[in-house]
């Protein structure tokens, strides 16, 4: 089966690329299945498959913690409906980081699940309808789960990896996270409404 064959072939819930920065000197590309717990890694560069780890079912976003050394990542997180699986620079799995009351955004598909890493890469943020859970990355364990009162659906980490910032579907309000403190601090109106999808 050529490359092509298998693309075609496919029936991917996402394609997730992890670029290459400048300690990593490589990029990835996660393809997640609807059918299986596996997903497909190939090289960003020359789409050469280059592993097929078991990361799950409901994955939907990967991430790469660039390695201290000249080249290359240290570990993957692949986030998941209720679990974050940690896969080691070879993608073999490292451990996984169980989301208490799983993610129930991807399962009912009402609210779609987001996720992203801080700049500093010390957390991975998951928020899910009216949860924010907080991974620490040099742990591979949940720092926190908060109750934000609200529905979130979207999440950016500030340049600093100081704050976390939450829209709510459908509304022009934008709410930020201390992250030093793990409290909600303030409700922003922007301009226009938002939808986030």
């Amino acid at each position: 089966m050529t490359l092509l064959h298998f693309f075609r072939g496919l029936v991917a819930l996402l394609i997730f690329v992890i670029p290459a920065t400048a300690l990593s000197g490589a990029s990835f590309l996660f393809v997640f299945h609807r059918s299986g717990p596996t997903a497909s890694v190939f090289d960003a560069e020359t789409l050469q498959p280059v592993a097929a780890p078991v990361v799950g079912h409901g994955a939907f976003a990967a991430f790469g913690i660039p390695g201290r050394a000249a080249a290359g990542f240290e570990k993957f997180y692949v986030v998941s409906d209720s679990s974050v699986v940690v896969l080691d620079s070879d993608f073999a799995p490292r451990g996984t980081v169980f989301l208490p009351e799983g993610v129930p955004g991807l399962l009912s598909r009402a609210i779609t699940p987001a996720a992203t890493l801080t700049p500093d890469n010390r957390r991975l943020l998951i928020v899910s309808r009216d949860r924010l859970y907080i991974l620490d990355t040099a742990e591979d364990s949940l720092a926190a789960v908060l109750d934000l009162g609200f529905v979130a659906s979207g999440v950016a980490a500030s340049g600093d990896s100081a704050h976390v910032y939450l829209a709510s579907p459908n509304s022009n309000l934008i709410r930020r996270v201390d992250l030093t403190s793990n409290e909600l601090e303030q409700v922003g109106l922007t301009t226009i409404r938002l939808k986030v999808e």
